[in-house]
């Protein structure tokens, strides 16, 4: 049964909206009630009344949960990756490439080099290298097709994993004030609590619980004799005149 203190308040909220069909349940004589939405790491952390603590305790639970998140998101992301590494090591000599080119570039358009028609004719050499790097990946991405890994498909997947990890850290960032909200909420949640305790009448609750759980039909109720199931011991008029016989 359901009492005034801080925990029972708190089940007693949570189950309010399941008192309806609880009654009906009890009526019908069914063997299960439904309770499977109620959060059991929440009734635990309801167990703490002070909102900062219970705050601070959701907060770190909240931080493992979506740092359990990115982690799988992680492993998830390095599994993938696995099946077309060798595409990533011949994207990477094409970026390597064209940093060098670059630099090649603007050291030949440079005023203030005196080798800058050096480098000019440097280039086309840069230039080249890049080519070949990226005839390298198409080699690769063609290669790998034949093994069935689309390298299309898994960039894409590859892109929507990086940005899940990004909500994830931004999240986790906003951590502090998500903290600040709920004290907010604990401290509202308790001084309802604390007014309920002072306007609930729990016996006339219980009361009325019980006689709606345990109303009976007292219309058929059978009325029972006691004469008949406890007869007089000398109703028989011979035992009658042998018990006055005795007394004389």
């Amino acid at each position: 049964m359901l009492t005034n203190d801080s925990i029972d308040v708190f089940m007693l909220q949570k189950l309010q909206a399941k008192q309806a069909r609880y009654l009906e349940a009890m009526k019908k004589g069914p063997n299960v009630l439904d309770i499977s939405d109620i959060s059991t790491q929440e009734l635990k952390t309801s167990i703490i009344t002070n909102p900062e603590t219970r705050a601070s305790i959701e907060i770190e639970l909240i931080k493992k949960r979506l740092e359990n998140e990115k982690n799988k998101y992680l492993a998830d992301s390095a599994f993938v990756l696995r099946k077309y590494e060798d595409f990533t090591k011949v994207l990477a000599e094409v970026t390597k490439a064209e940093i060098s080119y670059k630099r090649i570039k603007d050291y030949s358009t440079s005023t203030e080099d005196s080798n800058s028609d050096y480098w000019k004719n440097q280039l086309p050499f840069y230039q080249k290298t890049v080519d070949l790097a990226k005839a390298e990946v198409q080699k690769t991405i063609t290669n790998l097709a034949s093994k069935g890994v689309n390298v299309t498909a898994i960039e894409k997947q590859t892109q929507k994993t990086t940005d899940k990890i990004s909500i994830i850290e931004a999240q986790i960032h906003e951590l502090p004030i998500t903290k600040d909200v709920l004290i907010i909420q604990y401290k509202e949640e308790k001084e309802l609590q604390i007014k309920m305790k002072g306007n609930n009448d729990h016996v006339k609750d219980r009361e009325l619980e019980n006689r709606t759980l345990f109303k009976k039909d007292n219309s058929h109720t059978p009325t029972i004799n006691v004469e008949k199931v406890n007869p007089p011991i000398y109703s028989d008029p011979i035992c009658e005149h042998s018990r006055f016989a005795g007394r004389r």
